[in-house]
């Protein structure tokens, strides 16, 4: 699409491009004529590929196994074993999903990929290049990425940023609430009379205490899936964000998210002094 919109015999382009929008950007300036593109900045651009993209992609090989052993054990006595076999068999869903995204830019930003080994090879010494890399604290960053989409910034504050702020408050008080309500049911249970409360006390601050396993069970599970715990910006790690042979880039370590990129005061402050360089 954007090859088609530019200007034919156009020269001295310079690209800013946004995560795969940088590598684009990389492709036009490698496949275009010398002269064409003059610069090329990119953002949080996954040069070496997403390996969230290849974690999901043997996602399915991995828990499809399981999930037909469960099936015959269980015989179709319990429907949701048998639909999530279904779903993940080699001719399930999932599978049809991923098959489809094998020949789309899913595919290509998979490591290793031969998109981005052609990318690799080609030569870019006719086009300045920068980079912008990112970098987020580990913890809540399923959250900060999600609430970058999903909400607005509000009072100067990145939604992501805002959100994470919120998680910790909600952390903290339903597990002092948690260890106040168990210890409470443990002294009930030696009251006479009221200790007929104790197993709904109990069960109370277990489920609270269970409430907050999850949560840190899917934020732990967001940094493996989508980046096996490398430091990244929640999508795209700091080492895939590295363009090899770039003139110059910025380093951004407290950053907002990769889906927050777009709209951050951080990267526009890096940005500027890279614009200045690739006139």
């Amino acid at each position: 699409m954007l090859h088609g919109q530019i200007p034919a015999g156009s020269s001295d382009w310079i690209f800013v491009g946004h995560s795969n929008g940088g590598i684009v950007s990389r492709y036009l300036a490698q496949t275009r004529s010398p002269g064409f593109a003059k610069s090329v900045i990119t953002i949080n651009s996954p040069h070496s590929g997403a390996a969230g993209f290849g974690n999901l992609a043997g996602l399915s090989n991995r828990l499809a196994p399981l999930m037909l052993a469960y099936q015959t054990i269980y015989n179709r006595r319990s429907l949701g074993f048998v639909q999530a076999a279904v779903i993940l068999s080699d001719r399930g869903l999932f599978r049809s999903i991923m098959n489809q995204a094998g020949a789309s830019v899913i595919g290509q930003m998979v490591p290793n990929s031969p998109f981005l080994s052609g990318l690799a090879s080609r030569p870019e010494g006719h086009v300045r290049r920068y980079a912008i890399r990112s970098e987020v604290p580990r913890t809540w960053q399923s959250v900060r990425v999600i609430c970058d989409i999903r909400a607005p910034e509000r009072e100067g504050v990145p939604a992501g940023q805002r959100c994470v702020r919120d998680t910790y408050r909600t952390v903290k008080r339903v597990g002092i609430q948690s260890a106040v309500v168990g210890l409470v049911a443990i002294a009930s249970a030696f009251v006479p009379y009221v200790n007929l409360l104790s197993p709904q006390l109990a069960y109370a601050a277990i489920s609270s205490a269970t409430a907050l396993a999850l949560m840190f069970a899917v934020d732990v599970a967001w940094q493996g899936t989508m980046t096996s715990f490398a430091a990244s910006d929640g999508v795209v790690t700091m080492a895939s964000q590295r363009w090899p042979g770039a003139n110059a880039e910025r380093v951004i370590p407290t950053a907002d998210s990769h889906t927050g990129s777009t709209k951050s005061e951080k990267v526009r402050l890096a940005l500027i002094p890279l614009l200045l360089q690739a006139r």
